[in-house]
């Protein structure tokens, strides 16, 4: 808690959830990393969800994306955050600093209410440093390997939200704060899956 100067009380929380207007503007963008060691890893999840579509729905094409992020704009931080499940765990980051390593393809852009824009803050805190899904990133593969031999099964590292990987976070944050019903396994769901969601929702789409 913090004491302002008219002798009022304010908690960290006007950081995040107290600073904005009625309507805030959330951006669902999908990247690729720029180089190293992810930009190989990106490679292999791009092609690999490129040629599932060439399989299962005879169409190719290399998608420009392997990555699925969250990014807002702070009156207080007066900056672009960028809030994603990569490396190690969920967090936060600079968006000058997200920019630096990774190309964005395109974003969605909506608007949220205030209530709303509480919720995602909240979702993020909640969810902040929680680990990455890297066994669960390997059950999504396996489920696609069995998907293209017309085998259904569930992702055998899923494990909910103890652990999650880019797309699962977005997929909670629609469900959770949004209550937008994705229809969509979130176990498995890959960026392309959300991809193909929001542009369902003719949902404004901005490429970068």
């Amino acid at each position: 808690m913090m004491m302002m100067s008219n002798g009022k009380s304010t908690t960290h929380s006007n950081c995040w959830g107290d600073d904005v207007d009625d309507d805030v503007e959330i951006r669902i963008g999908f990247s690729r990393s720029r180089g190293g060691y992810k930009k190989w890893f990106a490679n292999f999840i791009r092609y690999g969800e490129s040629f599932e579509q060439l399989v299962l729905h005879k169409r190719w094409s290399i998608l420009p994306y392997s990555h699925i992020y969250l990014t807002w704009h702070s009156n207080t931080a007066k900056t672009d955050i960028v809030y994603h499940a990569s490396g190690t765990m969920l967090h936060f980051l600079n968006r000058k600093f997200f920019d630096k390593v990774a190309i964005t393809s395109h974003e969605y852009h909506f608007k949220i209410k205030r209530s709303e824009y509480k919720q995602l803050i909240g979702f993020c805190m909640s969810n902040a440093g929680a680990d990455y899904g890297t066994q669960q990133l390997v059950g999504i593969a396996w489920v696609k390997i069995n998907r293209l031999f017309g085998v259904k099964i569930k992702n055998p590292y899923g494990d909910g939200r103890r652990s999650q990987v880019c797309s699962e976070m977005v997929g909670y944050f629609m469900e959770h704060c949004l209550g937008w019903d994705v229809g969509i396994d979130l176990d498995v769901a890959s960026p392309f899956d959300i991809d193909m969601y929001l542009t369902s929702k003719n949902i404004k789409r901005v490429d970068v």
